[in-house]
């Protein structure tokens, strides 16, 4: 199956003359507004249930880890789970801006990061077909989000974030190309999305895989994905140098690594060799 148009076109010498930012295309025509709106709508009345319970699903393991590091505590050594460190850091923030421990305002904040989600989803749709496959996308995307389709979905989890940066990744990857350096912007969007919850790099390579596959593995394909990797090792050196200034870096690669791997094992052996390649098989092909 061939990639769609947009996708398999090499970049073009585009400048940014005339060009107007995503948010700006997205809502163009009043359809498009409408079904925006009634998305964003649908998904922050949806999200009111995560409001009546003080945690949902992870929450209160990060809420915990980053109220330890308020009080001075070390990631991964004094305050231990076993996700990337943005989570964290994320909760962090967000009770040192409201100055004590509020999961309000951590629920608020995912509401916002669901509705760029949408936005993105739609933006992406766009790009790659049209605008009806946009809409269309925007609209399954929300309805996923509030009709349970993915247990707490509402929640603040690692792959709320994760979708974010991801979906700007993807949209950056794909569509972008009169905006410079994009490919370097979309490897640092990935990053983020890795460092929230690992299996974003699966995603990674996927797009690296296809970029390469859809230009024929050119030379001007070959400087993207260069540019790629660098914009997605500069966080990620980055946040690794923060761990290891703070001598914490040894066990963040025992928490984060290789305890996932013994939970990834683990699931493994429950399953037949048979799922686990119809699994592989899935992934693939998706």
């Amino acid at each position: 199956m061939a990639f769609p148009r947009r996708f398999a076109d090499p970049p073009t010498s585009q400048t940014l003359t005339g060009w107007r930012p995503w948010c700006v295309e997205t809502w163009a025509s009043t359809c498009d507004r409408v079904v925006l709106i009634s998305c964003i709508a649908a998904v922050v009345v949806g999200s009111a249930p995560a409001f009546l319970r003080p945690f949902i699903n992870d929450e209160s393991s990060y809420a915990l880890v980053a109220h330890k590091l308020r009080a001075g505590f070390v990631m991964y050594r004094d305050a231990v789970d076993n996700k990337p460190p943005l989570i964290y850091w994320t909760f962090e923030f967000l009770f040192w801006v409201m100055g004590r421990v509020s999961m309000t305002a951590v629920k608020c904040l995912t509401i916002v990061v669901n509705a760029f989600s949408i936005l993105l989803v739609a933006a992406i749709g766009r790009e790659l077909f049209d605008r009806v496959v946009g809409r269309w996308a925007a609209f399954l995307f929300a309805a996923s989000l509030i009709l349970g389709v993915a247990q707490d979905s509402i929640a603040t989890n690692t792959e709320t974030y994760m979708n974010l940066f991801t979906l700007l990744g993807i949209w950056l990857w794909v569509g972008r190309d009169a905006v410079r350096w994009s490919q370097g912007i979309a490897g640092a969007a990935f990053a983020v999305a890795v460092l929230y919850r690992m299996q974003a790099a699966f995603v990674v390579v996927a797009a690296v895989v296809a970029r390469l596959v859809s230009a024929r593995f050119s030379w001007r394909s070959t400087g993207e994905v260069l540019r790629f990797g660098l914009g997605f090792l500069l966080p990620v050196l980055g946040v690794l140098a923060v761990l290891h200034h703070e001598g914490s870096l040894a066990d963040f690669l025992h928490w984060t690594i290789r305890d996932n791997f013994f939970y990834i094992g683990r699931a493994a052996a429950r399953v037949s060799l048979a799922q686990q390649l119809g699994r592989v098989g899935g992934t693939l092909a998706s």
